[in-house]
């Protein structure tokens, strides 16, 4: 992953975070926890820097 679609993601997964807290539906909480989560486990290895961008030189 390039930084740029990391970033993205964090993004996306701030907006997820966000969607759930507010859902008032279970079901709709679950799917947002675990969009986040799948997302997270993309990007984790990027943001802990166990593997290098894909853009880095």
């Amino acid at each position: 992953m390039t930084r740029e679609q990391v970033e993205k993601a964090l993004s996306e997964m701030e907006r997820l975070r966000e969607a759930s807290r507010l859902a008032d539906d279970v079901e709709e909480q679950r799917q947002h926890a675990n969009e986040y989560h799948r997302l997270w486990r993309k990007v984790r290895p990027f943001v802990e820097g166990e593997q290098p961008y894909t853009d880095a030189k």
